[in-house]
This record gives structure tokens, C-alpha cells and sequence, in this order.
């Protein structure tokens, strides 16, 4: 399932690090796969599918690809989406990133996810007073890490519908 070196570890890749070409959907399976498959919650739980893809051009969530390829934006949203969707629902997801499209670039807020979801992996896995690896989680830390996780959560989508809003 999972592994905490691997999630604390864990290395988003960040614009200038998606790959320069344009990509055909199954070499976009792949890419996303392979950065996201430390998440899997099991063997066949796919993160991302060609029917999700082609859901999120109908819904207009993502431009339609360019002669059946795909730039580094829709690579960008697929990653977020793929990391966020076990979390929050497409709608929120998408009014989330237009939000923060709304002052920054894609690059500059793709790079801003990265860093920011980086952080909070390790910020979560290796607390200040104690590290994961050295004290197992009790029943204690399990109840303030899901509430807290609802917390932020319910904080997300209240900033997502304040900013939709302007």
C-alpha cells in the first residue's frame, strides 16, 4: 500500500520537468501513472484513465487536446487532478484551479501546487516533534489527522467558493 520514505520522499515533477513534446493519451496514462503511483491504493486503482480524460474535455474542465496531443497544461492539470481527486470532488477541482489561474500562469501555479503539496506530505509525515518512521501512528493521531484533514478540507472549498465569487 503505502510507504512512508516514499511519500515523504515523494518529488512532484514541476513544469520545467514535464516532458517539452506534446503527448498522445496512453503516453499521458503513462507519465501520470509513473509520478502518481505512490498514491495507489492498490494494484488496479488506476489514477488516471481514457475515460476520465475525455470526461474532462466534454465537461469543458480541460481545453480539448491539439490534433490528439497534449501540452504541458493539460499534463499540469491531469497531475493535480489525479493527486486531488481522491480528495475532492472535479467541480471544486476545477473551480480551485481557475482560481489560482486567475493570478498566476500555469507554470507559476502548477509549480506553486507542487511545492505546496511537497510540503504538506512531509509537513504531515515528519511533524515537528516526532517522525512517523520512529513512533507509530495510535488511535489519537489517526482521529486529529482525519479531522484535520476534513478541517482543511472544508477550509479549501470555503476559499475555492469566496474567490469564485469575485
Amino acid at each position: 500500500m503505502y510507504n512512508i520514505d516514499d511519500i515523504v520522499g515523494y518529488h512532484c515533477p514541476r513544469w520545467n520537468e514535464l516532458p517539452d513534446i506534446e503527448l498522445y493519451m496512453d503516453q499521458v496514462l503513462v507519465f501520470i501513472e509513473k509520478n502518481t503511483a505512490v498514491f495507489a491504493e492498490s494494484g488496479n486503482c488506476k489514477s488516471l484513465t481514457k475515460t476520465m480524460i475525455n470526461n474532462y474535455v466534454k465537461q469543458n474542465k480541460i481545453k480539448p487536446p491539439v490534433k490528439k496531443r497534449y501540452n504541458k497544461t493539460h499534463l499540469a492539470y491531469f497531475m493535480v487532478v489525479s493527486i486531488l481527486k481522491r480528495f475532492m470532488n472535479l467541480s471544486e477541482l476545477s473551480d480551485g484551479i481557475i482560481t489560482v489561474r486567475r493570478k498566476y500562469t500555469p507554470e507559476r501555479a502548477y509549480n506553486l501546487f507542487c511545492d505546496g503539496f511537497e510540503a504538506s506530505l512531509k509537513g504531515v509525515f515528519l511533524g515537528k516533534d516526532m517522525s512517523a518512521k520512529e513512533k507509530p501512528a495510535d488511535e489519537i493521531a489517526l482521529v486529529n489527522t482525519v479531522t484535520a484533514a476534513y478541517a482543511n478540507m472544508l477550509y479549501a472549498r470555503y476559499l475555492i467558493y469566496i474567490n469564485s465569487q469575485k
